[in-house]
């Protein structure tokens, strides 16, 4: 059954409601965040974001952040790179979108796509995102870099991402590294 999940505030209380792959969704999010390292803890892999407009949570739900607080209850001085001004520049890739035949997520990914970390997945189709409604790997605000790359999950289902092409903890695999590796 498919994953669903719903972030609603009613009467001053916060409601997560979910069917139960759903509630295990969210609790395999909340897993991986405790496991990062300190290392993986002070990069944009620290968080997550829950909302309908990013395709993790049923439609009418409150945009939510899951985020790792390394030292509690410090809140002020433990909140990681800030995807939207980031704590260190973010450098420019010279990456050629379509070249790219297959990529691979070294942090945490959420559930729903049933996706593996550190697993390589070939591209079928790759373009650049024009506001469609999928799943987005958030490096920083703007969304010029971002490109919707369509694959096979590990349920051999088609699904798309969209990644910021200059998001190092993503590994794009353009045709020569690939002639490269089976050479070796």
């Amino acid at each position: 059954m498919e994953s669903k999940l719903k972030i609603t505030f009613r009467k001053g209380e916060i409601e997560i409601a979910g069917n139960r792959e759903g509630l295990r969704d969210l609790a395999d999010i909340c897993n991986g965040l405790s496991e990062l390292s300190e290392e993986q803890a002070n990069t944009p892999a620290n968080h997550w974001h829950i909302a309908d407009f990013m395709n993790t949570a049923e439609p009418g739900s409150v945009p939510t952040v899951i985020l790792l607080k390394r030292n509690w209850p410090d809140s002020d001085s433990d909140t990681g790179p800030d995807i939207n001004t980031g704590s260190e520049p973010i450098h420019t890739r010279d990456i050629h979108p379509p070249d790219i035949r297959a990529f691979c997520i070294l942090g945490p990914i959420p559930p729903p796509l049933c996706v593996s970390e550190k697993k390589i997945y070939k591209v079928q189709s790759c373009r650049k995102l024009k506001g469609e409604k999928v799943w987005t790997k958030e490096l920083r605000e703007e969304s010029e870099r971002i490109h919707i790359f369509t694959f096979l999950n590990d349920e051999r289902k088609s699904v798309e991402i969209g990644i910021d092409l200059d998001d190092t903890s993503v590994l794009f695999f353009a045709v020569q590294e690939i002639e490269q590796i089976r050479d070796a």
